[in-house]
């Protein structure tokens, strides 16, 4: 598993710079760099916004006695694709895109459920909370 973290540390900042270049070298480097920085700033936006929208539906559900699932799952979706929109590249920015669109966040969500489902079922992960 490790060895695949560290493929994706190298190979997401390449594919990244090579596709920053191909975008400059289209529409020229102000133009390029603009889109960056707006990107970016919507990603700030996006997290400030949503998750913290996403995240009070989890605490209402909390307070109200109701298990927070997929209202959790959304909150998890919004934080990266807000998270994905902030890391310069437009890559990433397809990828945040999609977590972030409402129609193709259930893909994802289901994804993550049944990895989360995975990793407790082996025991990796461990729910800890107040009793």
């Amino acid at each position: 598993m490790k060895k695949w973290w560290l493929l994706l540390f190298i190979l997401v900042p390449v594919i990244e710079i090579w596709g920053i270049a191909q975008v400059s070298n289209q529409l020229g480097g102000l133009l390029t760099l603009t889109l960056l920085f707006l990107i970016v700033a919507l990603g700030f936006y996006i997290l400030r916004v949503y998750g913290l929208r996403a995240w009070q539906t989890v605490a209402e559900q909390l307070a109200a006695g109701q298990p927070p699932g997929f209202a959790m799952l959304d909150g998890i979706c919004i934080f990266v694709g807000a998270v994905l929109l902030m890391i310069p590249g437009f890559f990433t920015d397809i990828v945040a895109l999609l977590l972030l669109i409402p129609f193709t966040r259930p893909i994802f969500k289901k994804i993550i459920f049944h990895w989360l489902e995975k990793l407790m079922k082996s025991g990796r992960f461990t729910m800890i909370g107040r009793f």
